[in-house]
């Protein structure tokens, strides 16, 4: 968000106002604003980037699972997210 706000400010607009779905407290950049402000720091996995999301955790497990269930298990284990069969299905395919 930083590096498009920095290129936004380059070009000299008049203003820039910055909108966002979900604020963090840790985030450098402030919003100017945001449906919801996340005080204390967690996970927030948008519907359009699920698997996306899962399969970065999936390549954070080590040793590699070898099933979608496996990772199912393991991720909700460590992290404490619960995916669908369906998502990491979905996410093997990709591996």
């Amino acid at each position: 968000m930083q590096i498009v706000f920095d290129y936004l400010r380059s070009m000299q607009p008049r203003e820039i106002k910055v909108a966002v779905l979900h604020h963090k407290l840790i985030s450098s950049l402030v919003p100017d604003f945001y449906a919801q402000k996340i005080i204390r720091w967690r996970w927030i996995t948008y519907p359009w980037a699920v698997i996306e999301d899962a399969l970065g955790f999936v390549n954070k497990l080590s040793p590699q699972p070898t099933s979608p269930q496996q990772a199912i298990s393991e991720i909700e284990n460590k992290y404490g997210i619960r995916l669908s069969r369906k998502t990491m299905e979905d996410v093997f395919r990709l591996l």
